[in-house]
């Protein structure tokens, strides 16, 4: 639980439940807190001509891995004169102070808590902050790295982990380096946007005429809870230095010391007795962790093989839908099996945003529609009617409604059908002649976006919209919600989890509508329903920054295919799409190259990748609010990889371990003791007193409203956004 502090310097006022909150890390509760405030520093609250003071006033306690962990203690004083008080804590993770004031960190991350007196009904506060300080020579993985998956090393490929640094590297990486304009950082980029709970990006640059034997990294966050110098050599058997993975357990570390916080990146490179650099990069960490699975398509899938014919080099090789499920250094087969014709092949697909239900057509006949029940093994069934790629799946799994009129389009007309049957829905207000092309419904279920491609008033570049009444069936008028510039048509839609925008495609050069090959070229954009208002993502596309390279000179025109995830969190929104970029100096032959048969695919990477975004969650209408995008961790390195759809985890029982409440059925994560003593976090259907960040509700009031922004990995408000309790800075998309 924490505290509430409205905004930085302004003055902390507590009711009884937020004193409750306080008290709950010490073991005791309060009916209601004696009136008055006070600023946070100057640790005042309480009666008239009675001052409680805190001391020391926001001390610094630096942890070091291999180290004792340093304690700091607290003494309460009023008026000057110590006294006994009930301490507590609002971030029992960073640490824990004892009933005699002493405040011993747990050791495994940094950050900044609440640090809170209570003596006879006095109030004070102040801040502690725990900086966690790693040197490091060389990653403990170096020399020991077994069999790498399909994802590449630690999920996004390069040349393996770094080595120890010699005596003389090391001295060269401690001198003044020189600057080389000739050096180019590929990857990541500045300004990037993490969540907490990704795998380790991988550290991408083009040397020039150097041939670099070291390299150092620093990072620190600018609230000093994390700082980091490493040095390594490079990896083992590697004939070139140019990447490096950042170690996972220094990553992990620092996405959480440094939650919401930004961090400053530091790259110098070694050459012999030379130091060049250095690159220096800013990132964002958000203050949430990166939610759902994402199911895409894979052209040339380790998994499975059933193409019915041969690949450049006159082998056969496979076609699948896979999922790449969090933490995991590879994706797992989804739909589709191995054959000795094209028969098993599963690509062209849509899935549910609760996770429970994909439709994906046969490889012998696109106009075959299936369904896959995602919450039973993936067991594969036939529809009754309805046959169509990419139709919109109702959030629940319960229903789809079909493309028409383009894209392996079989319904001559748009239709409504049940699942998993494929029955048609009895519906009214649905035009008889509507051809709604790559259709998305919104996360409530209340709206469907689309490509207008056949009916009245339909021009096959905008994108329109139509109400949609659950209980009723009955779908509202067409309403045309916007025309991209030039006539170029819109395509992929999918809104955004307030329900109130859209992202999608613009296709910039279009040869096959709602494709990405064979030149297709596209952006992505975002409109605001209410106001109508468009902006294009240009952070997300890259169109300032992006580095070039042969066939590459225009990246930010290879964006497609945009989903967004149905749950916020960190205070953004979250898309992933396909790209054809570069990724670095791993995949950086030609973008189209894609086709298994039409190169050698097994031994060059396509650039034809997932990418992911954040969106800024407070951003106003026709403004910008994307951040430069990452690759997408345990993908497939060698297949081409597109349309990402983006769904929930699966929901956990009552009774079952959890982290946050969107992993629960029930939808609450709460809190029990165990039998040592200890306590944990479980799923329960039982709704608490006011609903945490990522759990359930219907209405902003059902959300906790406690929450301390001395913290910058706390958020100040918490927003009830699409069900589920999210935090925010601001204004709401």
């Amino acid at each position: 639980m924490q505290l509430t502090q409205r905004a930085s310097g302004s003055r902390l006022r507590r009711g009884s439940l937020l004193l409750c909150f306080g008290l709950l890390f010490s073991g005791c509760a309060r009916e209601e807190a004696p009136a008055g405030d006070g600023d946070l520093g100057s640790n005042i609250f309480g009666d008239s001509g009675l001052t409680l003071v805190i001391t020391p006033a926001n001390p610094v306690i630096i942890v070091e891995p291999g180290k004792p962990i340093p304690t700091v203690s607290f003494v309460a004083s009023v008026n000057g004169n110590p006294v006994s008080a009930l301490w507590s804590t609002d971030r029992g993770e960073l640490g824990a102070i004892a009933a005699s004031g002493v405040y011993t960190p747990l050791g495994s991350i940094g950050g900044k808590a609440l640090i809170r007196a209570d003596h006879q009904g006095l109030l004070a506060s102040t801040t502690v902050t725990v900086q966690y300080k790693m040197v490091e020579n060389g990653d403990p993985a170096c020399g020991k790295v077994g069999m790498i998956g399909a994802g590449g090393y630690g999920g996004v490929g390069g040349n393996g982990p770094g080595c120890v640094a010699t005596p003389a590297q090391q001295t060269t990486l401690a001198g003044v380096p020189t600057a080389d304009a000739a050096v180019r950082w590929l990857y990541p980029y500045d300004a990037t946007v993490w969540p907490r709970g990704l795998l380790a990006p991988l550290l991408q640059w083009d040397p020039g005429a150097h041939s670099f034997d070291s390299l150092r990294l620093q990072m620190t966050s600018a609230g000093g809870t994390f700082v980091y110098d490493g040095i390594f050599s490079r990896p083992a058997g590697a004939p070139f230095f140019v990447n490096l993975p950042i170690p996972q357990a220094t990553w992990t570390t620092m996405n959480y010391s440094a939650s919401g916080d930004t961090v400053t990146v530091v790259v110098t490179f070694g050459e012999g007795a030379s130091a060049i650099g250095p690159v220096t990069l800013k990132w964002t960490i958000a203050a949430g962790t990166l939610k759902g699975i994402v199911y895409y398509n894979s052209y040339g899938t380790a998994l499975v093989t059933n193409s019915g014919e041969n690949d450049f080099n006159g082998a056969p090789f496979g076609a699948a839908t896979l999922a790449i499920k969090a933490g995991n250094t590879d994706p797992v087969l989804v739909a589709g099996v191995t054959s000795a014709d094209n028969t098993g092949c599963r690509v062209c697909h849509s899935v549910s945003k609760d996770g429970s239900r994909l439709i994906t057509q046969r490889g012998d006949g696109y106009q075959t529609s299936r369904a896959v029940d995602l919450k039973n093994m993936n067991v594969e069934g036939a529809l009754a009617q309805g046959n169509s790629a990419f139709p919109a799946l109702y959030p629940d799994g319960s229903m789809f409604f079909t493309s028409a009129g383009g894209v392996i389009a079989v319904d001559s007309s748009s239709r409504l059908y049940d699942l998993p049957t494929g029955n048609l829905v009895t519906t009214t207000g649905l035009p008889a002649d509507l051809k709604a092309t790559l259709p998305a419904f919104s996360p409530d279920g209340s709206q469907v976006v689309f490509n207008h491609f056949g009916g009245a008033g339909a021009d096959q570049k905008s994108l329109a919209t139509m109400s949609f009444d659950l209980a009723t069936k009955a779908f509202g008028p067409v309403q045309k919600l916007i025309t991209p510039p030039d006539a170029h048509p819109a395509v992929w839609p999918s809104f955004l989890p307030t329900n109130k925008g859209v992202a999608y495609e613009v296709e910039v050069e279009t040869h096959e509508l709602g494709f990405t090959r064979n030149g297709n070229k596209g952006a992505l954009w975002w409109v605001d329903v209410a106001t109508k208002q468009a902006h294009a993502l240009d952070q997300l596309n890259g169109a300032s920054y992006l580095p070039t390279g042969p066939a590459h000179m225009n990246d930010a025109v290879l964006n497609y295919e945009p989903t967004v995830n149905p749950v916020a969190s960190g205070g953004y929104v979250w898309v992933v799409f396909t790209s054809r970029r570069l990724y670095g100096n791993v995949a950086t032959i030609d973008p189209f190259l894609s086709d298994p048969r039409g190169y050698d695919w097994k031994n060059q990477p396509t650039p034809k990748k997932l990418w992911v975004a954040a969106l800024d969650l407070n951003a106003q209408p026709g403004t910008d609010p994307s951040h430069p995008a990452f690759y997408l961790p345990a993908q497939e390195l060698h297949a081409g990889n597109s349309r990402g759809f983006w769904t929930v985890d699966p929901c956990r029982m009552d009774g079952s371990s959890c982290e946050t409440g969107d992993e629960c059925c029930g939808g609450y994560c709460q809190t029990v003791a165990s039998p040592d003593g200890g306590s944990g976090l479980i799923c329960s259907s039982e709704k608490p007193l006011c609903a945490k960040e990522y759990e359930k509700c219907v209405s902003d009031a059902d959300c906790c409203t406690s929450s301390s922004t001395i913290d910058p990995g706390s958020n100040p408000n918490l927003s009830c956004i699409n069900g589920y309790c999210v935090g925010s800075s601001g204004p709401i998309l």
